[in-house]
């Protein structure tokens, strides 16, 4: 009999490769697969794969019969999501003993969506949460397992902010999965921790462009809050 939590990885980019290192390093954690975003098939995590000898696959279609059946036969204590990109449908929810976790770089129910980190630099937040929560039929809305708030400095920007939670949101995940080998951990439902639910939208190339008639206050927010360019990563703002 194996005694070891038996958890299916759902994952892409520097979020995750952080968080499987941590699990990895578990002796009572096993992890069966690795299910990276089917665009960008994560050359790293398929790396870690072979390194450790655990599957690496990827599918267009999460919620599809086929991939459902081929789910079923690692018999997963808990499915894990860390920067996946595919809706969860009901089905592949209940393939596995607990159900689905995701960890969120938000404070929710504030701050779903995308770009958070982006968010809330131009509203001008004093701190970011980070959330671990069950996986329902909505987008972050699910009850939340652990939830940690960190400070943000005036010296802090996108940069800071994103290299400090690749390292914050692995440890609150992986002590959210800590907490499922004794059973299925207690949560708390969203509307019971208060807060607007509101969902923050994607950063769009064409965003950094600066509005001179906005307050000073918000410029400055709002510079601190440029995306990574794309071809050199370097952080960029462009004044017109």
């Amino acid at each position: 009999m194996n005694d070891k939590l038996n958890i299916g990885y759902f994952a892409d980019g520097p979020w995750s490769h952080e968080a499987f290192n941590t699990l990895v390093a578990d002796q009572d954690i096993s992890v069966s697969f690795i299910c990276a975003r089917h665009k960008t098939q994560d050359k790293i995590l398929k790396r870690y794969s072979k390194l450790h000898g655990i599957d690496f696959f990827s599918t267009e279609n999460v919620n599809s019969e086929e991939f459902l059946d081929k789910l079923k036969l690692y018999e997963c204590d808990l499915f894990v999501s860390m920067s996946y990109d595919q809706f969860f449908g009901k089905e592949i929810r209940g393939v596995s003993r607990y159900g689905i976790i995701n960890c969120h770089a938000g404070k929710l129910p504030s701050y779903r969506g995308r770009n958070v980190l982006n968010w809330v630099l131009i509203n001008g937040e004093k701190e970011f949460g980070i959330t671990v929560h069950y996986v329902d039929g909505g987008i972050d809305t699910g009850d939340v397992i652990l939830q940690e708030v960190n400070t943000i400095s005036e010296s802090d920007d996108y940069s800071t902010l994103l290299n400090r939670s690749y390292v914050a949101c692995a440890e609150l995940l992986y002590r959210a999965i800590v907490l499922f080998k004794d059973g299925k951990p207690l949560a708390k439902k969203q509307s019971d921790i208060g807060g607007n639910g509101f969902y923050c939208t994607k950063r769009q190339e064409g965003d950094e462009y600066i509005n001179w008639n906005d307050l000073s206050a918000d410029i400055f927010n709002f510079s601190k809050s440029a995306l990574p360019s794309r071809s050199s990563q370097q952080v960029i703002v462009k004044w017109t």
